[in-house]
């Protein structure tokens, strides 16, 4: 892959100061594959500066990110923590912020709440808040010191609340025309001001409950939303700024009769991953720097973001920051395999302007080495009018894509039996996926192929993948980024996969994990996305 890449990509990929780049590019072209050997490359040139210490990678799942802890060795990088973002987030925003010691993480947030914490009017309103926080000191300064001072501190408003506030107070030490009870008075004012003004966690609490501010500000930047959005966002804010349970306390009495703690689902005392984002997007507003109340200090040599799509523009937009200037940052994703339409974005154009960070995006990666021309073709016509309008070019031809129909889960868990054991007796060595939807449909499948003793069968509920052949039963959320030999699609009918966006984008994921051969399984009317030409009848 990499020995086929233009010279503009490449050059950019070996540019040591090159600011934000975004590597782009459909299934299985190489864009982690690339980012990794940017980041092997920048290390061989520099291992003092891209030292593994000063790199920091993140993956969207425990699974991708044991799969690059393996490779990156082989690349010559060693030592490279490879974390989540989830992972990251919680461990940094509680090295900042020593209040957040003992909060949790949460993925039990409403939906409504989380499309509005990740849309991208959230970049434009931390500004603001933040502005305003300083600009309420207008007032006492001019009381206190007169239109001297008040210029002296307007003047400084380019400066960070934190290190405004300093250079503030280091020009009242010099300024021999004011009266002592004067210069101390201002100094107690703006350093009481200062500490109160750098706490995030207030900040986050009070901004994302002011009902009046957040809709005069959806209204002021045309944002569609429905009142019961807002009313979830304010609501679980609300429960979530409330001291987190402890089931410890109550012994045995913390579980219910399932053996399951009675505290599972709680959001109280937790954060989500967007919480996290915009928590040090906030320190980082406040402070200059990605800093905090603690005093350390958090910047990157060269940060590497893989599957960036599925972040929410403050998310990108704080990591951007997390590194020194013009220290380069890659983000690698493909818009079109989103798993959340709520991400905050539509493409990397509209997530660069909203940000306001300047990135170089490279012409899209249009050949796909992974999957053959069948299964790309068909991932192509899923997506439908999503489709990336770009000369895509696949490298290999295979086996024909089948979307077969049966009258009920029974019958279709025999014939894939009788088909898996075939594929293991043939080829020990494959990788086998079946994929399902949700969590329900995943588990209705292993159940009857285990019944029916099909081998090396593997049931996947927290991405424990373990890369050696064998047969995966698993759900699509899990296995994201991943390839397989074979992939099989579970109940691909009208109710799992019907005709809106969120539907083409999953499928198109399911599809592009399968190297040579694709399966579609249906035992309801057929997905409409998928064309009927591909659609057969079992005997």
């Amino acid at each position: 892959i990499t020995a086929l890449i233009d010279p503009e990509q490449f050059k950019a990929m070996t540019e040591a100061s090159s600011g934000v780049m975004v590597l782009s590019g459909g299934a299985g072209t190489g864009k982690t594959t690339i980012a990794l050997h940017r980041v092997a490359y920048l290390h061989f040139q520099n291992p003092s500066f891209f030292s593994a210490k000063r790199t920091l990678i993140l993956t969207p799942g425990d699974a991708l990110r044991r799969y690059i802890s393996n490779v990156l060795p082989s690349l010559g990088m060693k030592g490279v923590r490879v974390r989540t973002f989830a992972d990251w987030g919680l461990h940094s925003i509680k090295q900042l912020v020593p209040s957040l010691k003992k909060w949790k993480l949460t993925q039990d947030t409403p939906l409504g709440a989380r499309r509005l914490k990740r849309h991208h009017v959230m970049v434009s309103l931390l500004e603001k808040v933040v502005n305003n926080e300083a600009a309420e000191l207008d007032e006492d300064i001019e009381g206190i010191g007169g239109k001297t001072c008040l210029q002296a501190w307007v003047s400084r408003r380019n400066l960070a609340i934190s290190p405004r506030g300093n250079a503030f107070i280091r020009w009242l030490e010099q300024q021999h025309q004011l009266s002592p009870e004067v210069k101390d008075s201002l100094t107690r004012v703006v350093k009481r001001a200062v500490d109160e003004l750098c706490d995030p966690f207030e900040t986050w609490a009070a901004m994302l409950t002011d009902e009046s501010l957040l809709k005069q500000h959806f209204s002021n930047h045309g944002v569609d939303y429905y009142q019961w959005e807002l009313a979830q966002l304010i609501k679980s804010i609300s429960t979530q700024m409330e001291a987190p349970g402890e089931a410890s306390q109550y012994g045995e009495h913390g579980a219910g009769i399932d053996g399951r703690s009675i505290f599972e689902g709680e959001i109280r005392g937790h954060l989500d991953e967007d919480d996290i984002a915009i928590l040090l997007r906030l320190c980082q507003l406040k402070f200059g720097t990605t800093t905090g109340p603690s005093g350390r200090r958090i910047k990157y040599h060269h940060i590497m973001v893989d599957e960036a799509q599925d972040l929410s523009p403050i998310t990108v937009q704080m990591l951007c920051h997390c590194a020194e200037p013009k220290a380069p940052v890659t983000l690698s994703g493909d818009t079109a395999q989103r798993l959340s339409l709520d991400s905050g974005f539509g493409d990397w154009k509209e997530l660069v302007e909203v940000t306001k960070i300047r990135a170089r995006i490279l012409p899209p990666l249009a050949v796909s080495y992974r999957s053959t021309t069948q299964i790309m073709t068909l991932a192509r016509e899923i997506l439908g009018p999503l489709a990336p309008q770009l000369d895509a070019k696949d490298a290999r031809d295979g086996a024909s894509v089948e979307h077969l129909t049966f009258d009920g889960p029974g019958e279709a868990v025999l014939f894939l039996a009788d088909a898996l054991n075939s594929l293991r007796d043939r080829e020990r060595s494959a990788t086998i996926a079946l994929v399902a939807r949700d969590v329900d449909t995943a588990n209705l499948y292993y159940a009857g192929l285990r019944r029916a003793e099909v081998p090396a069968l593997r049931r996947i509920t927290a991405q424990e993948f373990s890369f050696t052949p064998g047969i995966d039963v698993t759900d699509i959320y899990q296995i994201k980024g991943l390839e397989y030999d074979y992939v099989i699609g579970l109940e691909i009918s009208e109710a799992h996969y019907p005709k809106d966006d969120e539907a083409r984008h999953l499928l198109h994921i399911l599809a592009t994990r399968a190297a040579h051969q694709l399966w579609l399984i249906s035992t309801e009317t057929p997905s409409p996305i998928v064309p009927e030409k591909y659609r057969h009848e079992t005997p």
